[in-house]
């Protein structure tokens, strides 16, 4: 068994360089990387970032390219650590956390807390409905697709995953400094407080129901942030990863709209955000994909944006 499996990978590797044989790798690696999602998904098994770049750099192995895997994926994942670190560090030395403010503007902008509404006309609870589910699912992609979509474009084309990558890390520290200077608390902190009435954290009782596996890595070590609700990571990294299909492949990425859409109505159903969190989530991958691509790429040649869109599946 060893032996055959060492012959494989020499296989591999003797065959590297070769564009058909590399073109037909590449579909086994995203064939490989939607069936592990999949597998993952009917186990309840919630995958990490840490353990994403492992799988990752397995699949990289198999097409010849795990030191470029390495050199592409370590100063992103470097970055985005170290961000979720400093997220932590940031609502231990705050300032003040803002309470009044996104209660304002909701109730100037709608009559009223859409969270409170939502929840009163759709949850139950002790009953957990599919839709809760859906929602809920929704909700832990937070961090999952950036990084799927950030690897099927490493697969497609390197050049577009570094200017996503950029993007990314750009707007994630973006938001940090948002949360140091103006932390705000989501709906269901502020409902504990007494600042609005009941929002239930729904997210909880599903987890009561639908207990989810956790393989316990590094990452889940590094502190979180409660009060990092303005803006909504949740809803800037989706409406991102929208703008950029958009951008580079044209009218075929119009379906991904459905991505952030379902994850901004999920994160305000269950009390993690405000409505205005999102829409500042929204403001800030506006403003971040202008800058990176306006400034920070402008060297780069126009033409690229037309050879992507063929590839683009």
């Amino acid at each position: 068994m060893i032996k055959s499996f060492f012959s494989k990978i020499k296989f591999f590797v003797e065959n590297r360089g070769n564009e058909k044989f590399e073109r037909i790798t590449m579909l086994m690696l995203l064939a490989y990387s939607l069936t592990l999602l999949l597998v993952l998904l009917y186990f309840r098994v919630y995958l990490l970032p840490d353990q994403m770049i492992f799988f990752g750099m397995v699949g990289a192995f198999f097409i010849g390219r795990s030191r470029k895997f390495i050199k592409d994926w370590f100063p992103m994942v470097l970055l985005l650590f170290a961000y979720e670190a400093m997220r932590g560090i940031v609502y231990s030395i705050g300032p003040l956390i803002h309470f009044i403010e996104p209660i304002i503007a909701e109730e100037a902008l709608f009559g009223g807390i859409p969270t409170i509404i939502l929840q009163e006309l759709f949850f139950s609870s002790g009953t957990i409905n599919w839709w809760d589910l859906v929602a809920g699912f929704a909700y832990s992609l937070h961090f999952v697709v950036p990084l799927f979509f950030a690897y099927f474009l490493w697969i497609k084309n390197e050049e577009l995953y570094k200017r996503f990558a950029i993007n990314l890390v750009v707007v994630s520290y973006a938001a940090l400094i948002t949360f140091l200077i103006f932390p705000v608390a989501p709906p269901w902190m502020a409902s504990q407080q007494g600042y609005i009435g009941e929002v239930k954290q729904i997210l909880f009782e599903i987890q009561e129901v639908y207990p989810m596996l956790f393989f316990k890595t590094l990452y889940v070590f590094v502190n979180s942030n409660p009060v990092a609700a303005i803006p909504s990571l949740h809803s800037a990294y989706p409406f991102l990863i929208f703008l950029f299909s958009l951008k580079h492949f044209g009218r075929k990425a119009f379906p991904v709209i459905l991505l952030p859409l379902t994850i901004m109505l999920s994160v305000i159903y269950l009390g993690e955000h405000y409505v205005v969190d999102v829409l500042a989530g929204i403001i800030y991958a506006l403003a971040v994909i202008f800058f990176v691509e306006k400034f920070l790429f402008k060297e780069f040649k126009k033409d690229l944006n037309v050879a992507d869109k063929k590839e683009f599946v």
